[in-house]
């Protein structure tokens, strides 16, 4: 089972993502840079954001 802190990260690589996908121009540069913090954040701590948790594995 993944921590806590696995599913906070992939909720708002997810949130940010979704807010890329619906950002107009203005925004979009924003969305971007926080995608990119929370995935180094991800690669930092060995975290694997292409992998589904074990509790998403049936959604």
């Amino acid at each position: 089972m993944p921590s806590e802190f696995v599913r906070e990260l992939k909720r708002g690589v997810a949130a940010a993502r979704q807010a890329l996908e619906s950002a107009g121009e203005d925004e979009a540069d924003a969305h971007r840079a926080r995608l990119a913090e929370l995935r180094e954040i991800a690669r930092h701590n060995g975290v694997d954001l292409d992998v589904p948790d074990a509790g998403e594995a049936g959604r």
